[in-house]
C-alpha cells in the first residue's frame, strides 16, 4: 500500500536512510514521499560517524522520487542532539541535501560551555561535522565561569567557524558588546578572578581555544 497509518507506540524504521521514527501516531505516504509521526515524536538519523536525535510534538520526513531522505521538519517544542552540538526551538528544519540545520522561533544552541541565542540559528555540516554556525538577529552568547559569573558577547549577528567540529573563531557584527572575566588557576581545580574586561565595538573577531575565548580583535570604534 502507498499509504499506511498506525496508532499507539508507532515505530517507523527506514533501513535505507538509517532513520527510526517513534510517536503516538504516524503515517507513511509513499506516493507523496513523506512520513510523519506526532504525539511525543522522536526521530533518530545516523549520519556517517554521528547520530542526530530530534524530538518535537510533530516531525515530518520528506524523501525524493528515489525514496532517499532529503529533509526533516520538527515543530513545536523541538529539540535536537548531536555529540558536537545541541539545540532547542519551536521549530527545526534539517535539509539533508544541503547539510543544513535551521532552528527558528526562540532558538537556543549549545556547544561545549557556550550557549547561543538569536532570532534564527543555522548550522552547516560538512562530512558529518559542524562547519559553520550563523546567528542572525539579536545574537547573544554566554559562557559560565562559575555559579555567579558569565562571559558574554552580544551583537546583531554572528558567524562561528569550525574545523572538524571544533570552533576556531567567531565573527560578531554590528554594535558588539563583551564582558569577559579574567581568571587564573593558582592551584589545580581552583580559579581566582583577577579582572573583568568590558568592551564595545562595531565588529569583533573572537579566537577560541578548546571551545573557550582566547583573544579578541575589535574593529570600528573599539572601547576596551
Amino acid at each position: 500500500r502507498d499509504h499506511a497509518r498506525a496508532i499507539g507506540h508507532v515505530c517507523i524504521v527506514d533501513t535505507v536512510n538509517n532513520t527510526v521514527c517513534r510517536g503516538g501516531y504516524g503515517e507513511n505516504n509513499q506516493e507523496q514521499h513523506y512520513s510523519y509521526v506526532t504525539d511525543s515524536a522522536l526521530v533518530r538519523y545516523v549520519d556517517k560517524d554521528d547520530t542526530l536525535y530530534m524530538h518535537a510534538d510533530t516531525i515530518y520526513l520528506y524523501s525524493d522520487e528515489n525514496n532517499k531522505l532529503c529533509a526533516v521538519h520538527a515543530y513545536h517544542k523541538a529539540k535536537l542532539y548531536r555529540d558536537d552540538v545541541q539545540g532547542m526551538s519551536d521549530s527545526v528544519y534539517y535539509s539533508v541535501v544541503d547539510s543544513l540545520i535551521v532552528l527558528y522561533y526562540s532558538p537556543v544552541a549549545w556547544y561545549g560551555e557556550q550557549q547561543c541565542t538569536a532570532d534564527t540559528i543555522s548550522i552547516f555540516l560538512d562530512s558529518g561535522a559542524v562547519k559553520l554556525a550563523k546567528l542572525d538577529g539579536h545574537c547573544f552568547t554566554v559562557e559560565k565561569v562559575d555559579s555567579l559569573k558569565f562571559n558574554q558577547v552580544s551583537g546583531t549577528r554572528g558567524v562561528v567557524h569550525f574545523d572538524k567540529g571544533s570552533p576556531l573563531y567567531a565573527d560578531v557584527f554590528e554594535n558588539v558588546k563583551t564582558v569577559y572575566h579574567i581568571t587564573e588557576e593558582p592551584e589545580k581545580g581552583i580559579q581566582m578572578l583577577i579582572g573583568v574586561n568590558v568592551g564595545t565595538g562595531m565588529d569583533m573577531r573572537i579566537y577560541l581555544n578548546d571551545k573557550s575565548p582566547d583573544r579578541a580583535v575589535t574593529y570600528g570604534s573599539p572601547d576596551m
